[in-house]
């Protein structure tokens, strides 16, 4: 069945099967709707008069603000410096753009997979020498599309269909485009070193900004606009899981506040690189730990030095050179650290042709090798019954009897 959207809900949250389930119960969300929508509405009813030049700069001015008094703000200080702050981009924009634009009328395009939208472009501009034909919709916001993805955008995949709609003629090229008054570099004007270029189109070397971004209606890379979108729409027409949702989305849901959805952090799995015996570049001191076999060697090793490589290695060539395994002792603090050392020579003994020895060798923690010694001779340290390593819960009752 056919369900229709409004061009904002194209991209965001509103892919959000979650979201949508608001839908059904606007009494519990509306009321946290923000002003940008009457923000929005006050900034275009003026644009279109500016660039025809049916409305004078002051008379646009003073219907701007007549309208910021109708909006709640936190304070008339706010106020103000919005009302300043959305001025100067109009300004910016009105006396940048020297075309003039066509009426542009609302029309209800069909994307696919039963997704009808209701595209409300906000100016059309034909160029009859080049022929080209953009459609545009304009933002008060910073750019929320970049450039990289304007090929997943469906509200400017709606403009391209809807200048296909209006204009069939083939020869003409049909370009959708949303035009973002805020740049990125906008810093606000009463901040010590404001930064706000006099152009909206270029920045102050003359190129090019990410606040205009447009979708041509050409082929890329030999794919058409159509089968670049196409698997977007579809992803748009089923909905996606809530935990789908990139954070940004979320944070710019209108429901946020009632859902406040958050991903559970992921368990970050430590991979190991494979790494063959053949292949390790020992230095004159490991060579000289590996090789040694009379007396006792004490070496001093910090973090990350290499100390498990040159157990494994040691190992190893003590085997190569006819030791027993049996006889072969390895011991440290934890289990991982064990498990870890019982891993790598594995991998080193395979690689040399002895795969399964290391099971013959005795890798222990030190608790595990205390423990071992205490069983077995228990009645010489002066126990008459085999001690019991006790658990938490006894350890909790032990501490409790002391205190009290």
């Amino acid at each position: 069945m056919m369900k229709q959207y409004k061009m904002y809900q194209l991209d965001g949250a509103d892919k959000c099967k979650a979201r949508r389930w608001f839908d059904e119960f606007p009494m519990l969300w509306e009321t946290n709707k923000k002003n940008n929508y009457k923000k929005s509405v006050a900034v275009k009813s003026v644009l279109p008069e500016l660039l025809r030049k049916t409305m004078t700069e002051k008379d646009a001015k003073a219907f701007l603000h007549k309208s910021y008094e109708d909006i709640p703000f936190d304070s008339p200080i706010q106020r103000e410096l919005q009302f300043e702050e959305a001025w100067r981009d109009i300004e910016r924009y009105v006396h940048s753009e020297e075309r003039k634009p066509i009426d542009a009328i609302p029309e209800d395009i069909e994307l696919g997979y039963d997704v009808e939208v209701k595209v409300t472009p906000d100016f059309i501009f034909l160029d009859k020498d080049n022929k080209e034909v953009e459609v545009v919709k304009i933002k008060t916001s910073r750019p929320k599309i970049s450039e990289s993805k304007k090929y997943q955008s469906l509200e400017l995949y709606s403009l391209v269909l809807y200048a296909r709609t209006i204009f069939p003629d083939a020869d003409f090229t049909r370009i959708g485009s949303i035009y973002y008054l805020r740049k990125e570099t906008d810093s606000l004007h009463h901040m010590t070193h404001p930064r706000f270029d006099d152009d909206f189109f270029l920045d102050a070397k003359g190129k090019g900004t990410s606040n205009v971004v447009s979708l041509w209606d050409v082929p890329l890379r030999d794919k058409t606009v159509d089968e670049y979108l196409d698997p977007y729409v579809k992803k748009f027409s089923e909905g996606v899981e809530k935990e789908d949702c990139n954070e940004k989305d979320c944070e710019m849901c209108t429901v946020y506040d009632l859902c406040h959805f958050a991903k559970a952090p992921k368990i970050l799995e430590k991979k190991g690189i494979r790494r063959s015996l053949h292949d390790l570049v020992l230095t004159d001191a490991q060579a000289e730990a590996v090789e040694f076999e009379e007396g006792i060697c004490r070496i001093n090793a910090g973090a990350g030095s290499g100390k498990t490589t040159v157990i494994a290695v040691r190992v190893v060539t003590l085997l190569q050179k006819g030791y027993d395994p049996s006889k072969i002792f390895l011991v440290t603090f934890t289990n991982s650290g064990a498990e870890e050392m019982r891993t790598r020579i594995g991998m080193y003994l395979e690689d040399a042709g002895l795969k399964g020895e290391e099971k013959k060798i005795r890798i222990q923690t030190f608790n595990a090798f205390g423990n071992e010694i205490i069983q077995k001779e228990y009645l010489s340290l002066g126990f008459s019954a085999e001690p019991k390593i006790i658990d938490d819960v006894e350890k909790c009752r032990i501490i409790a009897d002391l205190l009290i």
